[in-house]
């Protein structure tokens, strides 16, 4: 696999995992279309939930830093 391969799979997971948590781990009564910034998602999601909601941009910000460093 390339360096734009990874890059791109990673920013695209990193897309994808806060959507499927907040899709699959809200708690009873949330809606879908709630907007909520990272330091209270808690409120809303169950725990594995957050945890892949969390999870989501650090691993697109892992897939900027691959594309952007110099090989």
């Amino acid at each position: 696999m390339t360096q734009e391969s990874v890059s791109a799979i990673l920013m695209i997971t990193g897309i994808i995992l806060p959507l499927a948590a907040w899709k699959n781990f809200r708690k009873p009564g949330v809606p879908f279309w709630r907007f909520t910034p990272l330091h209270s998602v808690h409120k809303y999601l169950h725990p594995v939930g957050t945890g892949l909601y969390w999870f989501g941009p650090i691993l697109a910000l892992i897939g900027l830093a691959i594309r952007w460093a110099p090989l």
